[in-house]
């Protein structure tokens, strides 16, 4: 149990962290919520300094901006062995499992015009706070809920996904894309320049991995 909720299933794992669904049972008749608890294992070789300022500032930044775009977070649990961030719930997964998923291998335009309205709308919102986000990659891009009924034109590969996805019958206006994993995020202030080179290397240019070399 992490901050009353059970740790369900894995949804995933990064470099430094594990990500889980969390449930708990919210009243008397049985209904539930549920979180995403990134878990941070303090003991771990990776984390180092460095790795725990990032986290710090990660929190620090979740805590204090808040942006329909935008993962919520909704509290930090501290404990001898680990660091856990509870976070907004994003039933529909991540961009790069959506991408893979579909029938075509890619995703028709009008969900991509969808998609990227959404996502310049949370980058608008950061550089208006000075804030850049640094590891902008699909797998960062989450998604509220599975696709809309009204987007026909991006079937999934697999029949059940189809099927979860007529018995979801997730609301449109419900369904966005949101910016998460701040942890390589900075303050910017408008007269300086960014110059650390950083972010996934599977996502840098040739050029830039040469130059970091």
């Amino acid at each position: 149990m992490v901050a009353g909720y059970a740790l369900e299933r894995r949804l995933g794992s990064g470099s430094f962290a594990t990500v889980y669904r969390g449930v708990k049972v919210i009243d008397s008749t049985g209904t539930t919520e549920s979180v995403a608890i990134k878990a941070i294992t303090r003991s771990s070789e990776k984390i180092t300094k460095k790795v725990l300022e990032n986290l710090e500032l990660e929190i620090s930044i979740l805590r204090k901006y808040r942006h329909p775009n935008i993962v919520c977070l909704h509290d930090v649990q501290k404990t001898e062995r680990h660091f856990y961030l509870i976070l907004e719930y994003c039933s529909g997964g991540d961009l790069q499992r959506l991408i893979r998923t579909r029938r075509t291998g890619r995703l028709s335009e009008r969900l991509t015009r969808r998609l990227v309205r959404d996502l310049a709308a949370g980058l608008r919102f950061l550089w208006g706070q000075q804030l850049i986000h640094r590891d902008i990659k699909p797998q960062n891009l989450l998604l509220t809920g599975p696709l809309p009924l009204d987007e026909l034109h991006d079937p999934a590969k697999a029949a059940a996904d189809e099927e979860e996805r007529q018995k979801a019958n997730f609301p449109s206006a419900q369904f966005a894309l949101k910016l998460a994993d701040f942890g390589f995020a900075r303050h910017l202030q408008t007269t300086s320049l960014a110059e650390t080179l950083c972010g996934s290397p599977l996502y840098m240019a040739p050029e830039i991995l040469q130059h970091q070399r």
